[in-house]
């Protein structure tokens, strides 16, 4: 994909934005005044760095003397991607905050955000616990009545519980004495 930039609105003299999601800063003639005297530099154009500020990149834009703080999957979409039924979020399709090219954005509703990271598996805890492991053959319903068959059945073999599950002996051994899925009581 070609890169394509365009200047950021508000900051058209200072800054542009790319269709892949990056920065830059324009050639500009800087003047101040320091002790009384007038003073000016040079400053050339540059690829902006960016700050990663919790789940998203941020990017500082500075003019007339003012410093604001913005996220750059929010410039690259109000640049690059229409919004004409004007949804609030800008949602990264592949669940990936750090890329921030006008491919992998889409704007969307607060629902449809949410609804996206839960098909996605995006707002999952570190250590996923149950059927919120990727591996997870059972579900709380199944671990509750394994555990349940077993109290009302102690006779009933490990071997046997396994088969009814579709579990392995071993596994069916780990629930009941909870050392597998500890977090259901």
């Amino acid at each position: 994909m070609n890169e394509i930039w365009k200047n950021i609105k508000g900051y058209e003299e200072f800054y542009q934005v790319s269709n892949l999601g990056r920065i830059k800063c324009l050639n500009k003639t800087i003047t101040y005044n320091q002790d009384g005297r007038e003073k000016s530099y040079a400053r050339k154009q540059s690829i902006m760095r960016t700050n990663q500020n919790g789940k998203y990149t941020m990017i500082i834009l500075c003019a007339d003397g003012h410093r604001k703080s913005m996220r750059l999957h929010r410039l690259v979409a109000t640049h690059f991607i229409e919004n004409p039924e004007n949804k609030k979020e800008v949602n990264h399709k592949d669940g990936n905050k750090k890329n921030n090219s006008v491919e992998n954005l889409e704007w969307a509703t607060s629902k449809e955000n949410s609804l996206h990271a839960y098909v996605n598996r995006l707002n999952l805890p570190p250590n996923p616990k149950g059927e919120d492991h990727g591996m997870a053959k059972l579900n709380r319903f199944q671990v509750e009545r394994m555990r349940l068959l077993k109290e009302c059945l102690p006779i009933i073999k490990f071997k046997e519980l396994g088969r009814l599950f579709k579990v392995s002996k071993s596994q069916a051994f780990g629930i009941i004495k909870k050392q597998s899925w500890k977090h259901i009581i």
